[in-house]
């Protein structure tokens, strides 16, 4: 009986101290569930290869309707920006509201109806841009072709029409997407039916000119055909435009960025891979 019973408890101990250490390996060993990525960062070498790359950032929460608190879901939100005090401005194109969030991503409010400078009810059609500067928030009501101005309590300020210039294609729409304001109080717009690039206004809405449109360049087929086409087929022949821009945003320093999809992605790399200077495709 004795014997047995110091064979159980010798294995207990046993058992214990495995437990034990595994426990303390574990402890030691264990990596916090924050530093686990869904992803690895990379980025391209000038062959085209994929490298891997220091993490940019890493995901911390995702921010759904529900979060918010928002009694009618968002739906389609097409632009995104912070202001200084860290409020978030999100756009929902569908629902034509621009919703507004605090620092905690929770609803302080929404804007998508307001009364105009004629005293009328007024509302967006299909909004894509928002962008906030010094107390004003500028939204791009697309396809109403303007952009709507509030300040930051969601009151109505003022309506920046469609900009008047000989330098605009006869017949082309004006849709504003997205917008940008510089420390002087310069617009910058992008509109998706514009190809001269981008569209800068003073702070009246006065246009004052284009800035950034891209180079246009024919390929050597099309060099070849047009020597051997009258002016007339010429004029009949699909025009060479140049390429149209998505969004755009500035810096503190008042450095733009803007970004489109409607340069193909083997002109793209090729660019990169060639090292072309010949500015075909500008850095945008």
């Amino acid at each position: 009986f004795c014997y047995k019973s110091f064979i159980f408890s010798y294995n207990l101990k046993k058992f214990i101290s495995i437990i034990a250490l595994v426990f303390a390996l574990v402890m030691i060993f264990a990596v916090p569930a924050s530093a686990f990525k869904p992803y690895q960062t990379y980025t391209y070498s000038i062959d085209g290869f994929a490298l891997h790359s220091p993490d940019a950032y890493t995901p911390i929460r995702t921010v759904d309707s529900a979060y918010m608190g928002l009694e009618v879901p968002f739906d389609e939100p097409s632009d995104i920006v912070v202001d200084e005090n860290d409020n978030v401005y999100l756009v929902d194109s569908k629902n034509g509201r621009i919703i507004v969030l605090d620092r905690y991503f929770k609803l302080k409010m929404e804007i998508s109806t307001f009364i105009n400078d004629q005293g009328v009810d007024d509302k967006f059609k299909n909004p894509n841009g928002v962008f906030v500067k010094n107390g004003v928030i500028y939204v791009c009501d697309t396809d109403n072709g303007r952009i709507v101005t509030f300040d930051t309590d969601g009151n109505f300020q003022r309506i920046i029409d469609e900009p008047e210039s000989s330098l605009f294609d006869e017949g082309s729409a004006y849709m504003p997407v997205a917008v940008a304001v510089d420390d002087y109080g310069k617009l910058y717009v992008i509109s998706i039916s514009n190809y001269e690039g981008v569209i800068v206004m003073d702070y009246t809405g006065e246009f004052i000119c284009f800035v950034g449109a891209q180079k246009v360049s024919l390929t050597a087929w099309e060099k070849i055909w047009r020597m051997f086409q009258t002016d007339e087929q010429r004029e009949l022949s699909e025009a060479n435009i140049s390429t149209t821009y998505n969004n755009i945003a500035i810096d503190p320093d008042g450095f733009i960025y803007i970004t489109t999809d409607g340069i193909d992605e083997d002109d793209q790399q090729g660019a990169i891979n060639g090292k072309d200077k010949s500015g075909d495709f500008a850095p945008v």
